[in-house]
């Protein structure tokens, strides 16, 4: 629906490669999710909800 039509996956990364993190591990409720690399480098995705699916499935992986 909506943005999520117009989507288009441009890569795809294997947890080798780079994990998706919470920041903050679930303390606060934030619309920042990060991409964080092998190598240290991250790459910040804003959500459009504080808490989004992307956000569970990190915390569920983390813990």
């Amino acid at each position: 629906m909506g943005r999520d039509k117009r989507a288009q996956v441009v890569a795809r990364l294997s947890p080798e490669e780079a994990t998706l993190e919470d920041p903050f591990g679930g303390e606060f409720e934030t619309e920042i999710m990060l991409i964080r690399f092998r190598d240290g480098s991250w790459l910040r995705v804003d959500t459009e909800e504080a808490r989004s699916e992307l956000h569970m499935h990190a915390l569920r992986n983390t813990s």
